[in-house]
């Protein structure tokens, strides 16, 4: 019974090791995560009054992307079969969510650049 136990937990272990990401995918995954979240604070604004609210929260979370780029910047590269499947699954979804993100820039930007633009600045 106590083997039973033991070879369960070890293959239990096992599949949860398994199904972690990687360091790299996490970093990629956060940051689309990130940029969605922009977007939808983006989506909110419809006049300057509301483009001044979103400010702060914006700045804060182009701050956040910034730093989370830093430290995907000092990550160790990783390996090319890595890359290749980090591509493979987030390429479509971080072209989508960059090009959400211009949508909502380019349409808030003509009645909200002062107020957005130093907001955004984190995440050039």
């Amino acid at each position: 019974m106590r083997n039973k136990l033991s070879v369960l937990v070890v293959l239990s272990l096992a599949l949860v090791v398994a199904g972690c990401k990687s360091e790299h995918e996490k970093a990629m995954s956060n940051m689309i995560d990130k940029i969605k979240e922009i977007t939808s604070v983006m989506k909110g604004i419809t006049d300057q009054a509301s483009a001044k609210a979103a400010a702060p929260k914006l700045k804060t979370l182009g701050e956040e992307l910034k730093a989370m780029g830093e430290q995907a910047q000092k990550m160790k590269q990783p390996s090319p079969e890595e890359e290749k499947k980090l591509k493979e699954k987030y390429e479509k979804e971080l072209t989508t969510a960059m090009t959400d993100l211009q949508k909502e820039a380019s349409r808030v930007m003509p009645f909200a650049a002062a107020e957005i633009g130093a907001a955004m600045q984190g995440i050039r």
